[in-house]
């Protein structure tokens, strides 16, 4: 990859990368329900997130370039996870999902 990714906690700073992130082309074609695409719902969730919830982003370059989630949900759901849920696509063919999983 040639840059330092680092994994790491979710933090309410992240919403506007993840903002930028979600109005990418190549996300878009990948995701089957769109959100509102305000940085406001993304904060929202971000704020909405308990210790129970396990969501990280890959940061490189200061800038997080993906995001992955195991939230804690009820009944059959309980545990379900999104791993990983959103990565930009130069850093998805460079191996970046394997990294989320690794880590």
């Amino acid at each position: 990859m040639g840059e330092e990714i680092k994994i790491r906690p979710i933090h309410i700073n992240d919403a506007r990368d993840i903002h930028d992130m979600h109005r990418q082309d190549s996300i878009i074609q990948q995701t089957m329900a769109l959100s509102s695409g305000r940085l406001k719902d993304i904060e929202d969730y971000i704020e909405g997130l308990t210790k129970e919830d396990d969501v990280f982003v890959a940061e490189c370059n200061g800038h997080v370039r993906g995001i992955a989630s195991l939230e804690e949900r009820s009944g059959k759901l309980r545990y379900s996870g999104m791993c990983p849920s959103l990565l930009m696509k130069k850093y998805k063919e460079e191996g970046l999902a394997r990294r989320f999983l690794s880590e």
